[in-house]
């Protein structure tokens, strides 16, 4: 990955934390745990899943920084991550990053993901491999590349940011 697009990952990222900082800034504790419909999470159900979402981004990564360099190339897939803060459909969380209250209140929820974005963009400045030929894979998409998987954090948690808005 060439450093402009390193640099628009990273700030992809921070522009994401911000938001999400801005939002909880303007949430009250009553906010935090109002669901907007049944079957919707709360803002503080929303922003424990994205720390807790953040942290098998780490994973995800490190295992493919640590892997050998592949001649797979999986760039089908950016126009979807590109796309995933806006897509429409609901889609069900796995049992492992579904909101448990592990976290506390929103104040200390925030904590919790603000450390782990900053582990992110760590990540994202400092890794000094060619992000499109490491991969790990996802759940949903299969095989990603780091840039991409760093990229999709800040998309998730984009289309988050939008849901927590709501209410």
């Amino acid at each position: 990955m060439d450093p402009m697009e390193r640099e628009a990952v990273v700030a992809a990222l921070e522009a994401n934390l911000r938001h999400i900082e801005r939002i909880v800034a303007r949430t009250d504790e009553i906010a935090a745990i109002a669901r907007s419909a049944p079957g919707r999470w709360s803002p503080l159900e929303t922003l424990e899943h994205l720390a807790v979402v953040e942290r098998g981004v780490h994973k995800a990564i490190t295992q493919a920084a640590g892997s050998g360099p592949t001649e797979l190339r999986t760039r089908q897939h950016d126009a979807l991550i590109i796309g995933l803060a806006t897509f429409p459909r609901k889609v069900k969380a796995p049992e492992p990053v579904t909101p448990s209250g592990r976290f506390g209140p929103i104040g200390e929820t925030l904590q919790v993901f603000r450390e782990r974005r900053t582990i992110t963009l760590d990540l994202a400045r400092a890794l000094d491999v060619a992000w499109d030929s490491h991969h790990s894979p996802h759940p949903i998409f299969g095989p990603l590349d780091i840039g991409q998987w760093l990229l999709l954090a800040a998309t998730h948690g984009e289309r988050h940011a939008l849901q927590m808005s709501e209410g």
